[in-house]
């Protein structure tokens, strides 16, 4: 799991975040590539779910069955 304290996302933007080529941040900053990291773990047996984090922002899990 992967958790920040940012502003977060509501259900639009997390659907926006996961589609090919979505950029939300755009302060210059590097980009992580959700849908990558998302196909990379759906080819690989596992799972990506975005979640409210308990600190407040964004928080990414990573999951493969085991």
């Amino acid at each position: 799991m992967v958790e920040d304290d940012g502003p977060g996302l509501d259900e639009k933007d997390a659907q926006a975040a996961l589609a090919r080529g979505a950029r939300l941040d755009e302060s210059g900053g590097q980009g992580l590539g959700l849908a990558i990291v998302r196909d990379v773990a759906e080819a690989t047996g596992g799972t990506l779910a975005l979640a409210r984090s308990d600190l407040g922002g964004l928080a990414i899990r990573i999951s493969w069955p085991g």
